[in-house]
C-alpha cells in the first residue's frame, strides 16, 4: 500500500473513533440532565412535605396537600427506578436514589402511605402499580438496569 493509503485509513480510523466516542459522550450528558431534572422534581415534592419529616419528627395525620405530596413522591420514586430499568440513570446515582427510596420508604410520612398501598386498605386498588418499588422492598440488591458492565460503559452509565 502506497503513503496515501495508509493515511486515508488513518483518518477513516480516528474518524470513526471520534464518531463512537462523541456519541458515548452525547448519551452521558443525556443521562446527566435526566439526572438533573429528577433532583429537581425530587426537591420541589419535597418542599410539600410537613417541617416535622426533615427531622423524621412524630407521625401524625397529613392533611390533602400533604398527602398529595406523598403520592407525588412515590410516583416519583417509581418513574425514578424505570429510568433505571431503560439505563437512563447512572450507577453512582442510582446507588444514592436507592439508598434515599429505601430509607423514606421506612420513615413517616411516606411509610404510612406506602404501608397503605403495598399492603394496607390501598394495595389491591394499587395491585399492578409501583413494580419497582416493590421489588426493590424485597429485595436486598434490586438494580433494574440489566445491562453488563461494558453495555453501561456504553450508555455512559
Amino acid at each position: 500500500m502506497t503513503a496515501g493509503t495508509w493515511v486515508t485509513v488513518a483518518a477513516v480510523a480516528v474518524a470513526v473513533v471520534t464518531l463512537a466516542l462523541n456519541g458515548i459522550w452525547a448519551r452521558k450528558h443525556h443521562v446527566k440532565q435526566t439526572e438533573q431534572f429528577y433532583l429537581a422534581r425530587y426537591w420541589n415534592i419535597i418542599d410539600r412535605f410537613p417541617k416535622e419529616a426533615m427531622v423524621n419528627g412524630p407521625s401524625g395525620e397529613l392533611n390533602d396537600a400533604q398527602q398529595h405530596a406523598v403520592l407525588l413522591y412515590l410516583r416519583l420514586c417509581e418513574d425514578e427506578a424505570d429510568l433505571r430499568s431503560m439505563c437512563m440513570v447512572s450507577d453512582a446515582v442510582w446507588q444514592a436514589w436507592e439508598k434515599g427510596i429505601r430509607s423514606q420508604l421506612c420513615h413517616w410520612p411516606v411509610a404510612g402511605q406506602w404501608q397503605r398501598i403495598s399492603g394496607g386498605d390501598l394495595a389491591v386498588r394499587n395491585k399492578g402499580q409501583f413494580k419497582h418499588l416493590r421489588a426493590l422492598m424485597a429485595t436486598d440488591a434490586y438494580d433494574p438496569c440489566q445491562r453488563n458492565r461494558p453495555g453501561r460503559w456504553r450508555r455512559g452509565l
